[in-house]
């Protein structure tokens, strides 16, 4: 498939749809400290807001209630990223007056990266998908740069076979310049195509 027939089915599929979704969603949490539990839990809202209390009544914010959600999620071998996870909170929400602060996302995610670095069990992915989501929160300037990391690190190589060394990010004009198809898309979006189209394997 070609890359414009990948942008068109893209653009067709749920994916991009449920993105920009989850992003108006986190706009409308109440708070930066609700954001990021969510986001770090990775809770991608994409049917409605988590309720306050779960069918038992049992609060969100609860051990118990994560309990549950982590393992269900990761499975009991992986119970342990429950504490890095809520380690990982703390440590970001320390932050909260910096985070409010920045101007732009790229900004954001600096800081978000350097706690994940002093983590355990996290990466560069997991940055960016905290940045992104909380980003929206705050009703900050989403980047204009393509961040990428794993899928969307793979499904650059594809496209520009050429690169031998390939960047943390690009400017979002490179891909325009492959074929004008990119130019609506922005940059999280595109990240996210390249995501999808390795995973679905549309190039």
């Amino acid at each position: 498939m070609t890359i414009e027939k990948a942008i068109k089915q893209y653009l067709a599929s749920e994916h991009s749809t449920s993105l920009d979704n989850q992003l108006k969603r986190y706009s409308k949490l109440s708070s930066i400290e609700t954001a990021i539990n969510y986001a770090c839990y990775g809770l991608l809202l994409d049917d409605k807001s988590i309720p306050q209390k779960d069918k038992d009544g049992e609060s969100i914010y609860s051990d118990h209630y994560w309990n549950q959600y982590v393992q269900g999620f990761y499975g009991r071998k992986k119970l342990e990223y429950l504490s890095w996870i809520k380690s990982y909170i703390v440590s970001l929400k320390d932050e909260k007056k910096e985070l409010i602060s920045v101007k732009t996302f790229d900004e954001l995610y600096d800081i978000v990266n350097i706690i994940t670095k002093s983590h355990k069990g996290f990466g560069d992915l997991y940055s960016y998908d905290v940045t992104l989501r909380v980003c929206a929160n705050l009703n900050k300037p989403q980047t204009e740069l393509v961040y990428l990391q794993r899928g969307a690190k793979d499904g650059y190589k594809i496209l520009f076979p050429k690169d031998t060394k390939i960047p943390r990010k690009v400017k979002k004009t490179k891909f325009e310049k492959l074929t004008n198809k990119f130019e609506p898309l922005s940059a999280y979006k595109i990240e996210n195509l390249l995501c999808v189209a390795i995973q679905e394997g549309w190039i």
